[in-house]
């Protein structure tokens, strides 16, 4: 599913050197800007709001659709390192598309429907 508005969270998990040990003790920033221009949204990732010793994610406040430019900064005592990629905001659904995944949806109900009550009349009647 895409990201809508409201709340982007962020994942990620600092491994060492080699890609064998998780790291837990990193200074983890992400910073998030709308890619057309506007006001850049920040936060720390913590393993508490990951639920886990091992993850860290940060949930960031997107008011806004479209491309984001997110950013990650880890820091620690191996040095620093910093990643960055772009991120696509929907806007979330709906009336339109719900309406469109429900049609199809009801309308096998109701040939279903239809089916079984035809099959039940006729083993009725025979």
């Amino acid at each position: 599913l895409p990201i809508t508005v409201g709340q982007m969270s962020v994942w990620v998990r600092v491994m060492d050197t080699n890609g064998e040990n998780a790291l837990r003790d990193a200074v983890v920033k992400i910073e998030a800007t709308p890619a057309g221009g506007g006001d850049l949204v920040t936060g720390a990732a913590t393993h508490q709001n990951a639920g886990n010793e091992i993850d860290y994610v940060a949930h960031l406040d997107v008011e806004r659709t479209g491309d984001w430019n997110v950013k990650v900064m880890i820091e620690d005592d191996l040095g620093q390192a910093e990643v960055a990629f772009t991120e696509t905001v929907a806007g979330g659904l709906s009336a339109g598309l719900i309406v469109g995944l429900a049609v199809p949806f009801v309308f096998l109900l109701i040939v279903v429907g239809v089916y079984l009550w035809r099959r039940s009349a006729s083993a009725g009647t025979t």
